[in-house]
């Protein structure tokens, strides 16, 4: 690395795009502070192919997600949240505020860490229509894309003296950035596998589940899942709604059940095992998060209720 400014000034719109595209993917690289970087070195005249280069990676990677959540549905957001560095529980919390703030609420998820990959197959997994889908994730991503050449124009004497700075050191300021960067990527794994190792606790499965029903063990089953994944999913027969904030609402009769099972649609069950810790902390002996979630529930064949039908089922709310 001889001269950083004039690499950047070679290749800066080509990063620009393999960086955006990457992290559209799913790669957890910084393509905003890349954004900025580029735009901070460039010339002013060339700021345009930078919005260029990013709005179009951005758009790609965004279509092609949109188009999966039409077609695979739940398990693809799943899967990607098991393959994220974000928390076991995005699908959860993507969802809730996905349906708050509805399409809308494209117009700042790439500024919000775990919602800007999981957004846009989320709304396809939803069916929403594609011409507002694309409207209201176009506008985000030129905000996005302008954001980031503003803060680079307006900041570049800053940007380029930390640029002349590391360019000194020759090969030693490359492996800086990289030091920075397995920090980052190594900082979000920490987490991931902190909350992974916290949430580690005695699950039950599915047919156990259905054999303590059948041999009138008559356990507590609470449904932490959002209205619209039950509407959409179904419910375990006699389950009972908790919305997740209102757990310690709770009646004493629920808590001394001899048996509470909870379950969600998260990996690793992370809303079930989340709330469960916490029904514990409050004294509550024998509460297990449902291995597989409501997906396994209906992968074996159980019977599943619609919110119709599910007359038996209570509400725990705010």
């Amino acid at each position: 690395m001889h001269d950083i400014p004039a690499l950047i000034r070679d290749y800066g719109v080509l990063v620009v795009f393999a960086a955006v595209l990457v992290e559209g993917i799913g790669v957890p690289v910084p393509s905003f502070a890349v954004i900025v970087l580029a735009a901070s070195v460039l010339d002013h005249a060339h700021l345009w192919t930078i919005f260029l280069a990013a709005s179009v990676a951005g758009l790609l990677t965004d279509l092609a997600w949109y188009w999966a959540g039409l077609r695979l549905g739940y398990r693809l957001l799943r899967t990607l949240c098991r393959l994220s560095l974000s928390t076991d529980s995005c699908v959860h919390r993507t969802e809730a505020l996905f349906l708050r703030w509805g399409l809308s609420s494209l117009l700042v998820a790439r500024f919000l860490p775990g919602y800007s990959v999981i957004a846009q197959p989320l709304a396809g997994a939803l069916r929403q229509p594609f011409a507002p889908f694309l409207f209201y994730d176009l506008i985000g991503m030129v905000v996005w894309c302008l954001a980031g050449i503003v803060l680079g124009a307006l900041f570049s004497s800053a940007v380029g003296d930390v640029l002349n700075f590391l360019d000194r050191f020759g090969t030693f300021g490359t492996w800086v950035l990289l030091a920075g960067f397995i920090a980052y990527v190594s900082y979000r794994w920490y987490r991931r596998q902190a909350l992974i190792k916290q949430l580690r606790m005695d699950r039950i499965n599915a047919h156990e589940l259905r054999k303590l029903i059948q041999e009138g063990g008559q356990p507590v089953i609470l449904d932490v899942r959002p209205d619209a994944a039950r509407a959409r999913e179904g419910v375990i027969p006699g389950s009972i709604y908790v919305n997740p904030a209102a757990v310690e609402k709770l009646e004493a009769t629920v808590l001394s059940a001899h048996e509470i099972v909870i379950y969600c649609a998260c990996p690793n069950e992370a809303s079930a095992a989340v709330i469960a810790q916490r029904l514990m902390t409050q004294g509550v002996k024998r509460v297990r998060p449902l291995l597989g979630g409501i997906d396994a529930w209906i992968d074996a064949g159980f019977e599943v209720a619609v919110l119709a039908e599910a007359s038996t089922t209570t509400v725990v709310s705010v």
